[in-house]
């Protein structure tokens, strides 16, 4: 599938929360990529997953290319970045704001949905702010009971894009997720979504395993830090109001119109990168003026500066780590 005939396969039955199917993918090749995915239907857990693995194929084959070739999503202007200019190379160093799907179209939109979740979360974070809480009494009959005590939260940038941050603990384990789309149901399963992956990490071997031999990984430094921590360093998000209207989950926005608001908001200028394997479409929405990646140390003091006032209030420039795997 997608050009690749060594991808291993590993399907496994949970039966804890609604009968899903836990699909691990692998590939071997100058080093160990791997993709996983949690689904209900198991052709698009196998799918995500797949689909998770060709990102990180491609952000490997990125480091090899001598140039790249991207388009502005708001003037059409087309950037080219060179293998040597470090400086825009660091925004190819992960998956932030990346997304696979057979449809091009499709991936575009996947694309633009994780690009604006990522800097959302980055910008809430370092300015210690947020949209609104979302009231259990609205949203708990979407929820599955294994999460019903969870706080969920509406972090985007923008009014007519959802960015649902969910976070909680459960048997002194810590929980947190991110899930986007124009749609707030959709952005509200895929962070429950999410939430599944975290429940077959602490009940995988492997888990304990990872805990006693810590490495430096993003994901592993994530597992060290303690809950009481974790939960004090997102306790800014409980000062936010509570959203008023149950009509603000209704916004009709296209994607087009999401990010005009961006630009206009937020001086944001997407570049749209487009990679594709066989089948399979890959793209990567990109603005060099905002965060490369989950690390704020990755952000120049030049460029911080400017986005405080684009922000027009002051980023946490202490912070060389978010807690978000």
């Amino acid at each position: 599938m997608f050009g690749y005939h060594n991808i291993d396969i590993n399907s496994t039955k949970q039966f804890f929360i609604d009968n899903l199917n836990t699909v691990i993918c692998s590939f071997m090749d100058k080093e160990y990529i791997l993709g996983m995915s949690i689904d209900s239907n198991r052709k698009k857990a196998v799918l995500k997953s797949i689909s998770e693995l060709l990102e990180r194929r491609i952000l490997h084959n990125v480091q090899e290319c001598s140039q790249i070739i991207g388009k502005s999503l708001i003037d059409y202007e087309e950037k080219i970045i060179c293998s040597y200019a470090q400086e825009e190379m660091k925004y190819f160093y992960d998956s932030n704001g990346m997304a696979c799907h057979t449809n091009a179209n499709s991936s575009v939109e996947n694309a633009i949905s994780e690009f604006i979740e990522r800097q959302s979360l980055l910008y809430r974070y370092l300015t210690k702010t947020g949209l609104y809480i979302l009231p259990n009494r609205l949203i708990s009959k979407y929820i599955p009971t294994y999460f019903s005590d969870f706080s969920f939260y509406n972090i985007s940038l923008v009014e007519n894009f959802y960015v649902i941050l969910c976070i909680g603990v459960k048997n002194k384990q810590k929980y947190i997720s991110l899930g986007s789309s124009i749609d707030f149901f959709k952005a509200l399963k895929a962070a429950i979504s999410e939430l599944y992956q975290f429940y077959h990490f602490y009940n995988q071997s492997y888990s304990k395993q990872e805990n006693k031999n810590l490495d430096l990984t993003y994901a592993s430094i994530f597992h060290s830090i303690e809950t009481k921590d974790f939960l004090e360093a997102y306790a800014f998000l409980d000062k936010i109001p509570y959203l008023e209207s149950e009509t603000q989950l209704f916004h009709k926005a296209t994607y087009h119109s999401v990010i005009s608001e961006l630009n206009q908001e937020w001086e944001i200028n997407p570049y749209c990168f487009a990679f594709n394997i066989d089948q399979a479409f890959i793209t990567k929405i990109i603005d060099f003026n905002w965060f490369p990646t989950l690390l704020p140390k990755e952000m120049d003091l030049y460029k911080l500066n400017k986005l405080e006032r684009i922000f027009k209030r002051s980023i946490d420039k202490e912070c060389n780590f978010i807690p978000f795997p």
